[in-house]
């Protein structure tokens, strides 16, 4: 179910949810992008988040409280993830203003026709795109469970993540995966097959995705599953860390690589075990194991569909 004001491309009227430590640079992106909304008729209001999940508050508090608004991340995947845990199971309508490292849901949903780093471009697609319905999952892991927009990670591209230097990655952005996938590859000869419930050959690493886009350009399937509920589960085979880094090639080249894939509609897997890394939407949360669930709920989200 859709909000009609969030249907009508006239007068329409935006809360943008920004984290204010950011970085200058993502912060100067975000403000471009409202003034250019404010030029154009929108009404625009800021709310600052403080810590972690805050913004998942304040989008569930507009989200109740005045539904008609749509509800902005300006950030990059993991911030958007907060923002549609505050909008899930409501009327309510998000879009984004993709000011993160790979934008990866951004680019998947149309946001980068026109430029990504384009703040008259972002405006233009908010105040004319007209809702999705894009369907989430949950990832329970800990006794926690999390919406997750794009992929699970279950392995290998997690360890990535966990060895990345916050610092560094703000400071540099994507160059802080180097070192980090360096390290990671030097130790992926320690790591076993990780046990899965699915019906799949021997797993090294396993990605559940939502979507076709995976760390930025790349494509990790020839469609998108986030139009209807399911997931595409990539098992990727092969011990070591030439089999990792093969993995990387084919994902960079499009090509299918040392993987098999099953396409999850309904049921709920486990994967992974207290050593196994897991990674939601591009942010390392914690060693498993843990449960995937597609879910039959959708998101109200400006965009177009891939």
């Amino acid at each position: 179910m859709t909000s009609d004001t969030a249907h009508s491309k006239q007068d329409r009227a935006f809360t943008l949810i920004r984290n204010p430590v950011a970085g200058w640079s993502k912060d100067k992106f975000t403000l471009q992008v409202a003034d250019h909304l404010r030029s154009s008729g929108a009404n625009v209001h800021t709310e600052l988040t403080e810590r972690p999940g805050h913004a998942t508050d304040i989008a569930r508090e507009i989200a109740t409280q005045n539904p008609d608004r749509i509800i902005i991340a300006a950030g990059g995947d993991g911030t958007i993830r907060e923002v549609a845990e505050g909008v899930f199971e409501t009327i309510s309508t998000m879009g984004i203003i993709p000011a993160g490292n790979a934008n990866v849901l951004a680019r998947e949903i149309g946001y980068g026709t026109g430029g990504l780093s384009n703040p008259q471009s972002v405006a233009r697609h908010l105040l004319s795109m007209t809702p999705l319905q894009l369907f989430p999952f949950q990832v329970t892991l800990q006794n926690q469970t999390r919406l997750a927009m794009c992929w699970a990670g279950i392995g290998f591209d997690a360890e990535i993540l966990a060895r990345v230097n916050p610092a560094h990655k703000k400071r540099f952005g994507r160059a802080a995966f180097v070192p980090a996938t360096a390290s990671a590859l030097l130790q992926e000869k320690h790591h076993p097959v990780i046990p899965t419930t699915l019906q799949l050959p021997q797993a090294y690493w396993l990605l559940a995705a939502n979507i076709r886009s995976y760390a930025g350009p790349f494509k990790i399937s020839t469609t998108s599953a986030c139009a209807a509920p399911g997931l595409h589960v990539h098992s990727f085979e092969g011990y070591g860390s030439l089999a990792r880094l093969w993995d990387m090639v084919s994902i960079s080249f499009h090509k299918t690589g040392n993987k098999t894939t099953c396409f999850v509609e309904k049921e709920s897997f486990t994967a992974g075990d207290e050593t196994t890394p897991i990674q939601i939407d591009g942010d390392f949360v914690g060693y498993g194991p843990v449960t995937v669930t597609p879910l039959q709920t959708s998101i109200n989200i400006l965009g177009t569909m891939p």
